[in-house]
């Protein structure tokens, strides 16, 4: 679950790098096109929406790695035989 939740995050940044090479859509077409043009809150904005969206999924997987591996996240303190 740790290895897919890192590749959740390079996942993003794979699918940014590829609408960088050869696209005519998408974040990563709208993020050059705004640092081409100068439209520098437009840039952040991109990035922004970008790394929200990798923080989202990254914490859908923690979510559904707390809820199928329950044993794995006793309290603390809490002492097994």
């Amino acid at each position: 679950m740790t290895g897919a939740k890192i590749t959740v995050a390079v996942a993003v940044i794979g699918a940014v790098f590829a609408e960088l090479a050869g696209s005519s859509s998408g974040l990563g077409y709208l993020y050059q096109q705004s640092q081409n043009q100068l439209l520098m809150p437009r840039a952040y904005a991109t990035v922004f929406v970008l790394s929200a969206f990798a923080i989202l999924l990254f914490a859908l997987l923690s979510l559904a790695e707390r809820l199928a591996l329950p044993w794995a996240y006793r309290p603390r303190g809490e002492q097994t035989a």
